[in-house]
């Protein structure tokens, strides 16, 4: 039998005593002493077997077992960017720029998102009725840079 069936069948054992002593024996003072007895000596069953393990074999050195899943962050990565286009079109739909459609090339190289592209489809555009005399490139472009913190070089738009 190897140490942890004996480790795991000592536990046992001491937890039946514990119900049977709990079970017959009435309530009152002794009742209490033999259950905190009952309790001290479960604790030193759980720890004894601790004091023979050998702690400096432990190696946490080896990380080589371990692999990042380059394929996981990249689709993290972009979930990331098509909430920033997400945001970005209902900005644009707040100001009333409607059916307008924004795609990000960026990489998230450290914690900040590094924007190099943003491209501004406006083939479906629909525009509200105080918006229809107005230059729509330059308030888009304004709403967008005022967005993503971008230079008007990055901003390229498509009909």
């Amino acid at each position: 039998m190897s140490d942890i069936s004996k480790w795991i069948i000592s536990i046992s054992g001491m937890v039946i005593i514990g119900v049977l002593i709990e079970v017959v024996l009435p309530e009152g003072k002794m009742s209490k002493i033999l259950k905190s007895v009952v309790g001290v000596f479960s604790v030193l069953i759980i720890i004894l077997p601790l004091k023979d393990f050998d702690f400096k074999s432990l190696s946490f050195s080896n990380t080589s077992d371990f692999v990042i899943d380059e394929e996981f962050v990249e689709e993290r990565e972009n979930e990331k960017i098509t909430l920033v286009e997400k945001e970005v079109e209902s900005n644009l739909e707040l100001n009333g720029y409607t059916c307008v459609s924004v795609k990000i090339l960026g990489d998230y190289s450290g914690s900040e998102l590094q924007i190099t592209s943003v491209f501004v489809d406006i083939a479906n555009i629909v525009l509200n009725d105080e918006k229809l005399n107005i230059d729509k490139y330059t308030n888009i472009m304004a709403i967008i840079k005022a967005s993503l913190n971008v230079s008007e070089d990055c901003v390229i738009f498509y009909e």
